[in-house]
């Protein structure tokens, strides 16, 4: 069945991001002790927050994301379906499952731990050295949110074919205002 350009029907490799991302976050997020913040950001929590906060987690900020994407890309004249929005930020979420094992508990204690364990009578005299360990995940986590950032923006730009300026000032927008709504949400939802 050919796609007509308004129709709201998405390729089998969206329909494939659009599961796995959201899964993969949900999973690494309840393992490493990590919250997912917004679309495109994740922190620790402690304490450890329940399965079901995770998914909640996860599901807001890919509806919240969406929503965001969706009420930008209208105030460009641009309205896509918002099923079309949903699949870039879902496809978001590969990435952001991998910073958030960078960052969750396990990873980061570990490597502090093993630092402490090590060079514990030096760390008096350098403090440094503690961060040392930390410097190599963290600058991957860099890479890992730009590069969801990227996902996220070419699945909006194809979605809503808007160009110039308005492209960057809605995509801009939209993500600000995804990561302010999830912000509200965590506020309501125990974080």
């Amino acid at each position: 069945m050919p796609k007509s350009e308004g129709s709201a029907q998405l390729s089998r490799r969206d329909w494939i991001r659009a599961i796995i991302g959201p899964l993969a976050l949900g999973i690494v997020s309840a393992v490493q002790g990590v919250r997912v913040t917004g679309p495109v950001t994740v922190a620790l929590a402690h304490p450890k927050p329940a399965v079901t906060l995770v998914i909640a987690d996860v599901l807001a900020a890919l509806a919240l994301g969406a929503i965001a994407l969706f009420t930008a890309s209208a105030l460009v004249a641009c309205r896509p379906p918002l099923i079309h929005l949903a699949a870039p930020v879902a496809a978001s979420q590969l990435p952001m499952a991998l910073v958030a094992l960078l960052v969750g508990r396990t990873t980061l204690g570990h490597a502090i731990t093993q630092t402490v364990g090590e060079h514990g009578d030096k760390l008096l005299k350098r403090p440094g050295m503690l961060v040392q360990p930390l410097i190599l995940p963290m600058g991957c986590a860099l890479l890992l949110t730009t590069l969801a950032v990227a996902l996220m923006f070419l699945g909006y730009r194809r979605a809503t074919r808007a160009q110039g300026w308005r492209l960057y000032l809605s995509f801009a927008g939209g993500l600000l205002l995804a990561e302010l709504l999830c912000r509200v949400w965590l506020r309501f939802a125990g974080g």
